[in-house]
């Protein structure tokens, strides 16, 4: 069963400000292997948009190019083809002023918090390695009240900065790495499966405390998870990943209540829910295993696993679009049928 979250994202913007982080039709693959000329299409065509003070969530199986994207997000991959920007300039790699101003801009929450953190160092050092870097804490006495400033604000005693990472459980990990991603004081946080390492009671915990410093700090968030309902209550907006492409993008309520894409409609028939409502709902049962990105299907990468497909399906790709604009924000689908399409 889903984690018990409580806190609702905070209201999306209004007006006219541009989007904070843009992509536009964004593609990047991979070498199969050192000895091999063949290549695997990690994310194929993406275009988003990420406003100030908005959370766009992004699901997806394993291998649906997540994580590829993400990594592109915070400049630590470069795409092949296509623009990563941030506030209308690129998002740059690399150790020159350009890099390190994204970096401070654009920070990342990773995956396993156990990994992301160096074991030999102890909260304080970790958490002030940005300050550090950036320059942004004149004196020791500064940078230690800086970092127990940034302990007490996702939750952490002051007196735990002495610690080492071993010493700590899941969920307070994670709140170090978030920490510690807030350090630079960033307009966006990045959160690559956040949650996936935690716990099913820790999920809820650490769910809450991103909506909470989004209200308090008015960051945007990128919340990518495999978990439909951790993403429906903490975003704006829920984009669908399928084999490095976007299969839907819209307002999270009007996704989850309307899925307008067949492999959307197979992902939440397959979410568990209480009995006897499993009992009343209709079942969809997708077609053998995912294509391989190394040779991915012609046409609409879904069709061979979807039971509406028909011949259009395996020639033509079909674009991401939508019914006319809608008051809670565009919903898009990339299928022939959705929204009554010819």
């Amino acid at each position: 069963m889903p984690p018990s979250v409580e806190t609702q994202p905070v209201p999306a913007p209004n007006g006219p400000a541009g989007p904070v982080l843009s992509v536009t039709d964004v593609h990047k693959s991979y070498r199969a292997g050192l000895l091999s000329s063949a290549r695997v299409r990690a994310v194929d065509g993406v275009s988003l948009e990420l406003a100030p003070g908005e959370t766009l969530g992004i699901v997806g199986e394993s291998g649906s190019g997540k994580s590829t994207l993400a990594r592109m997000l915070v400049g630590l991959e470069r795409p092949d083809s296509g623009s990563v920007l941030f506030r209308g300039r690129p998002v740059a790699q690399g150790r020159g002023a350009a890099g390190r101003a994204t970096r401070r801009s654009v920070q990342m929450v990773f995956q396993d918090p156990l990994t992301s953190l160096n074991p030999r160092m102890t909260v304080l050092d970790i958490i002030a390695e940005p300050l550090d870097v950036h320059g942004l804490a004149s004196g020791r006495a500064a940078r230690r009240a800086r970092v127990e400033e940034l302990l007490g604000l996702v939750g952490l005693a002051a007196d735990m900065a002495q610690r080492f990472p071993h010493e700590f459980s899941g969920g307070q990990r994670q709140r170090i790495g978030i920490a510690r991603a807030l350090a630079t004081e960033p307009d966006v946080l990045v959160c690559d499966e956040p949650v996936s390492a935690l716990d099913m009671s820790v999920q809820a915990q650490v769910v809450n405390l991103f909506a909470d410093l989004q209200r308090r700090l008015g960051v945007s968030l990128v919340f990518i998870a495999h978990d439909l309902a951790v993403v429906r209550h903490v975003s704006h907006r829920v984009a669908v990943m399928y084999l490095g492409r976007i299969a839907e993008v819209g307002p999270a309520d009007r996704v989850y209540t309307e899925p307008a894409h067949p492999y959307t409609q197979a992902l939440l028939a397959a979410a568990p829910v209480p009995e006897p409502a499993a009992r009343d709902r209709e079942r969809i049962e997708l077609k053998g295993d995912p294509p391989s990105p190394l040779n991915p299907p012609s046409g609409c990468p879904f069709h061979t696993r979807c039971h509406l497909a028909q011949d259009v399906c395996t020639t033509t790709v079909p674009p991401l679009a939508g019914p006319k604009p809608d008051p809670a924000g565009p919903h898009r689908s990339a299928c022939h049928f959705s929204f009554d399409r010819p």
